[in-house]
């Protein structure tokens, strides 16, 4: 996944602006106190709210007690996901892109009493049918999709009735009018929550550090990078290190039959 657009609204001095990326480098100038910081901590906070975590005081003076912060990724349509427990389907299968056709992952966390985890809400931000915009498919149990088929009479057009996303597929294709709505899921929901569980295993990383501090190696944004390094640098050599152990472990079979038939030789029923 790529980076494509940073959303935030009522986020410290931001009441509302969208900033665009490029898929290479991006520099971000300005004066001092125009919110430069603003938009890195805004990330971090979107990615992992650890180094920087949000705060009431981030609400802007003045706005609506909510503050958004929302990500747009450009993503691979032809990947698959496991979004249901049975079998993968791509995102794009799903209308679960919104109308530009990136992949859209808005925070909101309301700020009308202290914030606290339940003060979070997620969503994705779809470009969905409109028929289901109210009741988006992906968030009904399967009962709810076989009620759907057997009322449309679409039961023949289910492949396997055990799968969600066969019931799904059979409705999308049927409806004839596909207009569409932009449509907030949200995916905090225990039923739908894989949704996200699985798609935000792809996101990019992201650490930021800070300059106007002494940093130490035991930081946890220097370490958490350096552990990413180290994990990609054991991928590239997995068959490498595969080789060693097995050549450790054949050699550790050969002493130890050597040394059993050793024993052998004093006590023949070792």
């Amino acid at each position: 996944m790529i980076l494509k657009k940073l959303y935030l609204e009522n986020f410290r001095g931001y009441e509302k602006i969208t900033i665009p990326f490029n898929n290479n480098l991006n520099v971000i100038i300005g004066k001092n106190d125009v919110g430069k910081s603003t938009i890195l901590e805004a990330l971090e906070i979107f990615f992992n709210n650890e180094t920087v975590k949000i705060e009431m005081e981030d609400l802007r003076v003045g706005a609506a007690p909510q503050i958004v912060i929302g990500v747009a990724f450009q993503i691979d349509k032809s990947k698959e996901y496991l979004i249901d427990p049975e079998r993968k389907t791509s995102l794009e299968a799903e209308y679960l892109l919104n109308e530009d056709g990136l992949l859209e992952i808005r925070k909101i966390w309301d700020c009308s009493k202290s914030l606290t985890a339940k003060s979070l809400t997620s969503y994705i931000v779809a470009n969905y049918l409109k028929e289901f915009s109210e009741e988006p498919l992906v968030a009904l149990k399967i009962t709810d999709l076989k009620k759907i088929c057997t009322a449309k009479g679409l039961d023949a057009n289910v492949p396997d009735k055990r799968v969600l996303s066969d019931f799904r597929k059979a409705i999308y294709n049927s409806i004839q009018n596909k207009e569409k709505q932009l449509t907030l899921i949200p995916i905090d929901k225990e039923d739908i929550k894989r949704i996200y569980d699985s798609i935000s295993s792809e996101f990019p990383y992201f650490a930021i550090f800070q300059s106007d501090r002494q940093n130490k190696d035991s930081d946890k944004e220097v370490q958490d990078p350096l552990k990413v390094i180290t994990k990609q640098a054991i991928a590239e050599v997995e068959v490498q290190l595969k080789s060693v152990v097995e050549e450790i472990e054949r050699r550790a079979i050969e002493k130890g039959k050597r040394t059993i038939e050793k024993l052998s030789e004093m006590d023949p029923e070792i």
